[in-house]
């Protein structure tokens, strides 16, 4: 069986779209995972912090929350492959942390 020129060069050029969109989606997957983690590390280091009561490290830790909260957004904004783990994650600690920063008394 023969085949022709131009039927290998269109199945090895759809070959490489798949191998690169793969690729893609798993590299930004990755860039997701890697934004969760740090979140969620803010986020137990904020539940620290108010179990010390240890206001003045809440408030500089809500400053940094406040940062990611954009960055995260920025990210959710740009692009729409996020997994139902990953978004059930962000929900979860962002639950987390609001519960912790508006029940916390800041003594003011």
């Amino acid at each position: 069986m023969m085949f022709k020129k131009k039927s290998v060069m269109a199945l090895l050029a759809v070959m490489c779209v798949v191998v690169v969109s793969t690729s893609f989606v798993a590299c930004s997957n990755n860039e997701y995972d890697k934004a969760l983690k740090s979140y969620e590390k803010t986020v137990v280091a904020i539940e620290k912090a108010a179990k010390s009561n240890d206001t003045k490290k809440l408030l500089k830790l809500s400053e940094k929350f406040e940062e990611q909260e954009k960055a995260l957004d920025v990210l959710f904004e740009e692009n729409d492959d996020w997994t139902d783990e990953q978004w059930e994650k962000y929900a979860e600690l962002y639950e987390r942390s609001m519960e912790v920063i508006l029940d916390f008394d800041y003594g003011f």
